[in-house]
């Protein structure tokens, strides 16, 4: 016990090339000491690297919401798919697998277009953290320990792909069939002091039925942390109040933010 044997030829071939195998790692709980290296895969000459430790940035936050709102997980690779005109969320899906050195390919549909990427490790990976199937995605347990803008940098990817700004309201609503990532969704804005609400519809998807979807929204100010959307431009209004007979007795102003929560006051009340 507290040994590992090593054939000489094998050490030779370690200590030549400078790799150790993943399960020796293991056995010899050198886990912190590889923590700056890469687990590097092989498939049909094709040679991949991922890194023992993942740097948590902009672009990792980016991906894990754009996979959270198009993606689906299968043997080994992973599938997105996009709308004809995402040609954006497209080329950052493709930029970001090519910066981790994951293979990608393209496939044009009839109504729809699907990226899929390729890399054993990190499909299992994702696999792993976000879930699998629409109705079990859920939130990786560290996207609540990044920092706010961290966050939103994960929030505004996700909306772009299963969310968007209400049309003329100061209102982001997001859509999902996974209740988890539905109530994650709201705790996550709760750690920024952001109140959302919730709500059920049953809506037509792929299939041929109908299927329960939970959508949560947020309003106004809770738009602020967003590095995409922006709140519309509120504007004053101002009517007088009347009693029923037709007496002036103040005046309404009121900020109209189209979606925002406003706050009333009446002045010079004439008694």
């Amino acid at each position: 016990e507290g040994y590992v044997d090593i054939l000489d030829d094998s050490m030779k071939q370690y200590l030549k090339k400078g790799f150790l195998p993943l399960s020796l790692i293991y056995k010899l709980e050198l886990i912190k000491e590889v923590s700056d290296g890469y687990i590097v895969t092989y498939n049909h000459g094709n040679i991949t690297k991922f890194p023992v430790t993942l740097s948590l940035n902009e672009d990792l936050m980016r991906f894990l919401g754009i996979y959270i709102a198009e993606g689906h997980p299968d043997a080994r690779q992973l599938g997105l798919t996009f709308g004809k005109h995402e040609h954006h969320l497209i080329s950052e899906v493709i930029k970001f697998a090519n910066t981790f050195g994951l293979g990608s390919s393209i496939e044009q549909r009839e109504r729809s277009i699907r990226v899929k990427i390729f890399g054993n490790i990190f499909v299992k990976f994702i696999h792993n953290i976000c879930g699998k199937g629409a109705f079990n995605k859920k939130m990786p347990e560290f996207i609540f320990r990044v920092d706010k803008d961290m966050r939103w940098h994960f929030i505004d990817a996700y909306c772009e792909g299963d969310g968007h700004k209400v049309r003329g309201r100061n209102a982001l609503m997001f859509s999902t069939k996974s209740k988890t990532l539905a109530l994650e969704l709201q705790y996550l804005f709760l750690l920024a002091g952001i109140t959302s609400s919730y709500g059920q519809s049953y809506d037509q998807g792929l299939g041929k039925t109908k299927t329960l979807t939970h959508k949560v929204s947020i309003y106004g100010t809770g738009l602020n942390g967003s590095h995409i959307y922006s709140r519309n431009h509120s504007r004053l209004k101002k009517r007088d109040i009347e009693c029923n007979a037709g007496k002036v007795l103040g005046l309404l102003q009121q900020e109209i933010d189209m979606g925002d929560l406003g706050f009333a006051k009446i002045k010079n009340i004439e008694l």
